[in-house]
C-alpha cells in the first residue's frame, strides 16, 4: 500500500529500535502524513484530498513505547524514526532491572562445513563448470583429502614445529600430486596438474572462465568453478561469498571487524571489496517487497478510507559498511598494513556475485542512511 520497504533495527542490549520505511510515492506538500506508535504496532497514514490510506506495522518481538518516538525524518519518499523499546522476555531484563544473558540468545547456530564428495585412490577428470572443458591435463588420483585450518593463514603457519631437520614448504604434507587440500571454498592441488600458463590467474582454456590462481607454488580452484568428473560441488558463488564473510568475522569482536575481500582479475589488476561490521549480531524486523497481509476498504460521506496490514520477517542479520574499489588505493594500502584486517581471496564469480547482493542491501536503505563515510550500508543475513 504506502511502503516499498520496512526495515526495523531491534537493538535488546540499547532498549532501542531504529526504523527505515521507503514509500512509494513521494510525500506531497499537500499531503497530511502522520505516524503514531502503540505497543506492537506503528501506524502510518496518509491523507490527500477525498482518501485516506492507513497501513498497520506490526511489531510482535518487542514491546513498543509509543511516546518515545524521536530523530522523525520525514521527506521524499522515506519515513526514518527511532523507538525505545521493552522486551518481550524476561531474560533481557527491562528499565527496572539490568538482566543480560552471556551469549547472544538470538542468533542461530549456521556454522558451514564443507566436505568435497571425493574418493580416496578413485580417478577423476576436472572441469570447468561453465562449459565442461577438461582443465587438467590427465585424470588425477588423490591419496590424501585433508582440510586446511583456515583461510586467513600463511602455508608456513599450518604447523608449530619443524619436521624433521627440514622447515620448509618441502616438509608439508602438500607436497604430492597425489595429494588435495581443501576450505571452505577452495581446493589446493598441485599447478602440474591443471593446463596453466605461468599467469597468476587460471582460466579456462576454451570459455576463458576464471577458475583459480596460482598460491606460490599451489594451484587454487574454487569450489564453485570446477567439477570432478561426475562429481560436481554444490556450492555457489553467493553462498561462498557469504560463508566467507561469516567466517572471516568469527572471533573477532562482536562489535566491529575488517575484511579486505581481494580478486585478481589479470597479472597487474586486483579489485578489492573493503567490508566493515558494524554489528554482527543484529535481529532486523522486515518487509522487503511492500505486500501486505490483509487490505479492507470503506466509504463515508464521499471520503474513502483503506486500511491495510503489514507483517514483518524476523532476520538474524550482520550491519556492515562496504566499498568497492576498482584498484590498489591509499585506503587499500592502510587496510593491507592494518594486522588486524583479514585478507581474503575470491573467486572473480564469488566476487561479482558477493558486489550485487550488497549492493541490492543498499537499495532497501533510505537515501540519508545508506552512506557512512564513503562507505555503502547493508546487511547480510546469518
Amino acid at each position: 500500500m504506502l511502503t516499498r520497504c520496512i526495515i526495523v533495527e531491534v537493538r535488546d542490549h540499547l532498549r532501542a529500535c531504529n526504523v527505515y520505511i521507503l514509500l512509494k510515492e513521494k510525500i506531497q506538500k499537500s499531503d497530511i502524513f502522520q505516524v503514531s506508535v502503540k505497543a506492537s504496532l506503528i501506524l502510518l497514514t496518509k491523507i490527500a484530498d477525498k482518501t485516506t490510506v492507513s497501513q498497520k506495522i506490526k511489531v510482535t518481538t518487542c514491546s513498543l513505547i509509543p511516546c518515545s518516538l524521536s530523530n522523525l525524518n520525514m521527506h521524499s519518499n522515506y519515513v526514518c524514526f527511532r523507538l525505545l523499546t521493552e522486551p518481550n522476555n524476561a531474560v533481557s531484563g527491562s528499565f527496572a532491572s539490568e538482566v543480560l544473558p552471556l551469549v547472544n540468545l538470538h542468533c542461530k547456530n549456521n556454522e558451514f562445513v564443507f566436505i568435497p564428495m571425493l574418493q580416496k585412490g578413485k580417478s577423476y577428470d576436472i572441469h570447468c563448470k561453465c562449459c565442461s572443458n577438461m582443465v587438467s591435463v590427465s585424470s588425477v588420483t588423490f591419496q590424501r583429502f585433508l582440510p586446511l585450518p583456515s583461510g586467513f593463514l600463511e602455508f608456513e603457519d599450518y604447523f608449530c614445529h619443524a619436521h624433521g631437520q627440514q622447515n620448509n614448504l618441502q616438509s608439508a604434507p602438500l607436497c604430492k600430486s597425489c595429494d588435495c587440500l581443501y576450505g571452505s571454498y577452495y581446493f589446493l592441488i598441485k599447478p602440474h596438474l591443471l593446463k596453466v600458463s605461468s599467469a597468476s590467474v587460471i582460466k579456462c582454456d576454451r570459455c576463458l572462465s576464471w577458475i583459480g590462481t596460482l598460491n606460490k607454488d599451489f594451484a587454487k580452484l574454487w569450489s564453485c568453478t570446477v567439477s570432478f568428473g561426475a562429481v560436481t560441488t554444490t556450492s555457489q558463488p553467493l553462498e561462498d561469498f557469504l560463508n566467507v564473510m561469516k567466517e572471516s568475522l568469527e572471533g573477532m569482536p562482536a562489535s566491529a571487524g575488517k575484511v579486505l575481500i581481494e580478486c585478481v582479475v589479470s597479472d597487474s589488476n586486483t579489485h578489492y571489496i573493503l567490508l566493515w561490521a558494524l554489528d554482527k549480531f543484529l535481529n532486523v524486523h522486515c518487509n522487503l517487497n511492500g505486500k501486505c497481509s490483509a487490505v479492507s476498504e470503506s466509504v463515508t460521506n464521499s471520503t474513502v478510507t483503506i486500511v491495510a496490514e503489514t507483517s514483518l520477517q524476523t532476520m538474524h542479520t550482520m550491519k556492515v559498511l562496504y566499498k568497492y574499489q576498482e584498484c590498489a588505493s591509499d585506503c587499500v594500502g592502510l587496510w593491507q598494513n592494518d594486522k588486524n584486517v583479514h585478507t581474503v581471496d575470491v573467486a572473480k564469480q564469488m566476487f561479482i556475485a558477493g558486489l550485487q547482493h550488497l549492493m541490492k542491501q543498499t537499495e532497501y536503505i533510505p537515501e540519508p542512511y545508506k552512506i557512512v563515510e564513503d562507505f555503502f550500508v547493508a546487511y547480510i543475513e546469518l
